[in-house]
């Protein structure tokens, strides 16, 4: 309930200010940030797996971005966030695995800028089947440089996605 909670004062945060000024968004703007968000997330699982967690930081995470534990909200610290992500894909690269996937990849508009995506998350090793490990969710934010994770929640679940009405 709490993470329920902090996920939409979260969106609050990002949506509130510019839900009373937008004009009802058109068709081709929707399908726009539809696409630019999935390009996001397939850019974020290509780069997990490419061994360069600084990329992963630089590219696809707005600063600041957060995280949500047991003392609740936190804005994330980069250079943590680089150390954990380095030593994440050394655990990952150990154990074979060599490509991340979130199948399938919903994107919910929430504003213009901003929306969530995220879907099963799937691991393969080199000549195998992909394997489901989980779902995730995540929360996009458009800044200056595109569409960037403002922050992401790991599901042990699978199938615990973002589902959209549209």
């Amino acid at each position: 309930m709490r993470k329920t909670m902090t996920l939409a004062a979260l969106v609050l945060l990002f949506a509130a200010p510019a839900v009373a000024q937008q004009a009802k968004m058109t068709t081709a703007e929707k399908a726009q940030i539809k696409a630019d968000v999935t390009a996001a997330v397939e850019t974020y699982t290509r780069l997990l797996h490419q061994g360069d967690p600084k990329a992963v930081i630089d590219n696809v995470f707005a600063q600041p971005s957060f995280g949500i534990g047991a003392n609740g909200v936190a804005a994330n610290d980069p250079a943590r966030q680089i150390a954990g992500f380095g030593a994440v894909m050394k655990r990952r690269a150990e154990e074979g695995w060599v490509k991340s996937t979130f199948k399938p990849i919903p994107v919910c508009i929430l504003t213009r800028n901003s929306a969530l995506s995220g879907g099963n998350l799937y691991r393969a090793k080199a000549g195998a089947a992909d394997e489901l490990v989980g779902s995730e969710t995540i929360l996009f934010g458009r800044t200056p440089a595109g569409w960037k994770i403002v922050s992401v929640f790991v599901h042990e679940e699978e199938n615990q996605t973002v589902k959209c009405p549209d």
